[in-house]
């Protein structure tokens, strides 16, 4: 509630509530904001942790697909096809492409709906209600508008974009294995963006499994199993269609059994068919690293290594701060320096591997607005996904393609989520 911007409201209400009383709060995770909520509003708290604070269900399963950019959505329709009992949430990041991904289900056929900060509360009501009864079997969802979704039984959940931080994840997995039951949580990733899964990995205190994006054989099977599987268990409404049976009867007297069994069954099965006749394999087309959308070829030859500090937006941040204490320390200034993503509760950037030893001494024991900084490297032999350039000259340098890269990844992020 404080996040969402009613910090007034709570406090009048609190104003109006005896001075002797008993004020309780919950959270799925409690990291250092929910912490700072509980001082400012509770007087000596006792905490209560049950389970393993911070970390995800252990009934829960985690996998991560990884895609070009350009093929996102067809492997969110690849896994929806290939498990047809879904009853899933996808979130999404922002409204606009929350909207956007249910309008492309819908039109693609999908039972599917979308709830974000734009959609009437009415209208909320009514979708959260049908996606309770299983009238819809896919709800795209932005993480403010999902809070407060108590759906039983949930079998996936499905991250379409990466969610703010790993607290969010962790919010967005435990929708799933619920009440002692079995649940799966996703993440599809570009090439790019592959190496949050470590974070998300010691975030949730389990491994995630690498997923293989389904092919149009694999798929074309498990819907027509499926499809048999509901004629066989439909149930007859003998009044209803008793007396339709000589008619029908005699419509079908000429057709053989096996015949009759592939017109019903091609009625149904035909839209998969026709959709997979000529698909790609989107596995083939990760492993070749040939694509002409933002994660083309790569623009240097220069082995990068990856860092990740303790500080991001959520302690203000930015690009420049970054580039200041990196020109700061004289063994740096110049350093050729890759992608940096900013995150809100960490940072991660790439150096020059060949200064992995002088970045790490650099920074250990440095601060970052009155922060003290923990690094750590998480990888090295890194060829940068965009143009590079130099930290140098004192005051951040002319940073070049890498500079704007991170600049426009900030501002990306910063879009007001609802």
């Amino acid at each position: 509630m404080l996040n969402m911007g009613f910090k007034e409201e709570l406090d009048a209400i609190l104003s109006n509530t005896p001075n002797s009383k008993q004020t309780l709060l919950f959270s799925a995770t409690m990291n250092n904001q929910v912490r700072r909520i509980a001082d400012n509003y509770m007087k000596k708290p006792e905490e209560i942790t049950i389970g393993n604070k911070n970390q995800g269900a252990d009934n829960v399963q985690h996998f991560y697909y990884v895609v070009h950019e350009k093929d996102r959505y067809q492997a969110l329709r690849r896994i929806a096809d290939v498990n047809p009992d879904i009853h899933g949430l996808i979130f999404c990041r922002t409204r606009r492409e929350t909207q956007l991904v249910a309008d492309k289900l819908i039109a693609d056929h999908y039972s599917a709906e979308a709830i974000h900060g734009e959609v009437a509360q009415e209208q909320r009501i009514h979708v959260l209600n049908r996606f309770r009864d299983k009238k819809i079997q896919l709800l795209v969802a932005t993480d403010v508008a999902a809070r407060g979704i108590d759906v039983k039984n949930l079998t996936h959940v499905i991250n379409y974009n990466l969610p703010e931080s790993g607290e969010a994840y962790v919010h967005r997995s435990g929708r799933t294995g619920r009440a002692s039951s079995s649940g799966i949580s996703l993440v599809i990733v570009n090439m790019r963006e592959k190496h949050t899964i470590q974070h998300l990995e010691r975030k949730v205190g389990k491994p995630f499994e690498k997923g293989r994006i389904p092919g149009g054989d694999e798929i074309c099977e498990k819907q027509l199993f499926s499809l048999v599987d509901k004629i066989c268990n439909i149930k007859v409404n003998e009044a209803q269609i008793g007396k339709y049976i000589n008619f029908i009867n005699k419509k079908f007297e000429d057709m053989s059994k096996e015949d009759l069994i592939k017109k019903f069954v091609s009625e149904e099965f035909n839209r998969f068919i026709e959709h997979y006749k000529d698909a790609d394999d989107l596995n083939s087309n990760v492993s070749s690293g040939r694509d002409g959308g933002r994660d083309g070829p790569r623009n240097s030859s220069i082995l990068f290594a990856r860092f990740i500090i303790n500080v991001g937006r959520d302690a203000n941040l930015n690009v420049k701060d970054l580039l200041d204490t990196i020109n700061s320390h004289p063994s740096l200034r110049g350093v050729e320096i890759g992608n940096i993503e900013i995150r809100r509760e960490y940072t991660l950037f790439e150096i020059d591997e060949q200064l992995k030893d002088k970045v790490l001494a650099a920074f250990g024991g440095s601060t970052i607005n009155r922060i003290k900084i923990n690094i750590a490297c998480e990888k090295t032999g890194l060829r940068s996904s965009r143009a590079v350039g130099r930290g140098g000259r004192g005051g951040g340098g002319r940073y070049g393609g890498g500079r704007g890269y991170a600049k426009s990844r900030v501002r990306g992020r910063s879009e007001r989520r609802r």
